[in-house]
């Protein structure tokens, strides 16, 4: 049953794990082999104080910000497809299916609920400041595919300055596959030790 559930989540193309945040925080996309933090731990922090806790120690450490390609990849990777009409505003394709943004959310955590949507709100920083935030949005109401307001799954904004927090909006943080990382490394220690064990076996006789 657990390698059943295991192959159905890996064809989905991302796993849920645990982390010190809390359970089910790490999104694995497997295609790309990043790791992204829920947006609810980033949520109602500024960017300045996230920049500052990216560092060795700090709360978010072996993190940093997902550039907007990456962001871009990831939802696709869901199936919210986008019509990116121009770089300042773009927004999900009306047809978007809202299966596959209630299951982005799902991942993700939803940052904010009211009596007709449910939310996440997310920041992408960017070297040259201009950093912009994806309103993903479904409608608790069936008969609606999208936003009632917007009348679209997903638009992108402009950010808040660095130094204002907002309750509803986290950051979207990623780092590079911890397993995969570890993996070649406990296998190159096993290499170098059987060499050495080699090595001392032809020195003694």
């Amino acid at each position: 049953i657990a390698l059943s559930a295991l192959s159905i989540n890996a064809s989905a193309g991302f796993i849920s794990q645990d982390s010190g945040f809390g359970v089910d925080t790490i999104t694995l996309h497997e295609e790309t082999g990043l790791e992204w933090l829920d947006l609810t731990a980033t949520q109602g922090r500024t960017v300045n104080d996230v920049l500052g806790q990216l560092d060795t120690g700090g709360d978010y450490s072996g993190f940093r910000h997902a550039t907007f390609d990456e962001v871009i990849t990831m939802q696709e990777g869901f199936g919210i497809t986008y019509n990116l009409s121009s770089f300042d505003h773009a927004v999900g394709q009306q047809n978007a299916s809202i299966a596959a943004m209630a299951n982005y959310l799902d991942f993700f955590g939803a940052t904010g609920t009211n009596e007709d949507d449910v939310f996440g709100f997310g920041t992408v920083v960017r070297d040259n400041g201009e950093d912009r935030t994806f309103w993903s949005i479904y409608d608790n109401d069936a008969s609606a595919l999208f936003d009632t307001d917007t009348g679209y799954l997903q638009d992108i904004f402009f950010a808040q300055a660095r130094n204002i927090s907002d309750p509803f909006t986290g950051q979207f943080l990623v780092r590079s596959d911890v397993s995969q990382v570890s993996e070649p490394s406990t296998f190159a220690l096993l290499g170098l030790g059987m060499a050495g064990l080699g090595f001392a076996r032809r020195k003694k006789a």
